[in-house]
């Protein structure tokens, strides 16, 4: 199968064929890594394939030994630069990044961590995450 219509299928289903064996997660997070190379999108403002594919391959040794850490257990997952991520700068849409403080992992990365969810990276938001004063869909 290739990258593209993997990527497509539902997460319930990719999720179902990594427990039966039928998908590994390196398999699927090299797809995605092929996809986006393949691709001229520049949402990431940290790309980090090969972590993504060390815990890839974790998460099926993991599976291989009969752990089960949840649902999202080798899903490869993308979080907003609004997140904490250890070992990645955040800049949360500034020029310059956050203090390092910033960079602990608050719950939602904890979670993903502790499930072992592949993060390929980090993607651009506004600045802080607050909208533009021109975004006419606040203002109503």
């Amino acid at each position: 199968m290739t990258a593209a219509p993997l990527l497509a299928s539902p997460l319930s289903e990719l999720a179902q064929a990594l427990e039966a064996g039928n998908l590994t997660s390196e398999k699927l997070v090299a797809s995605a890594i092929e996809a986006y190379r393949a691709s001229d999108d520049n949402s990431y403002i940290q790309w980090c394939p090969e972590q993504a594919l060390a815990l890839a391959k974790a998460s099926d040794r993991a599976r291989k030994a009969g752990a089960f850490t949840g649902p999202l257990m080798g899903l490869p997952v993308s979080v907003k630069d609004l997140f904490g991520v250890p070992g990645l700068p955040i800049h949360a849409g500034c020029a310059r990044p956050l203090p390092e403080r910033w960079q602990a992992a608050g719950p939602v990365i904890k979670a993903l961590s502790a499930q072992l969810a592949p993060v390929m990276g980090k993607t651009h938001c506004v600045e802080l995450a607050f909208p533009s004063s021109t975004d006419r869909s606040v203002n109503h």
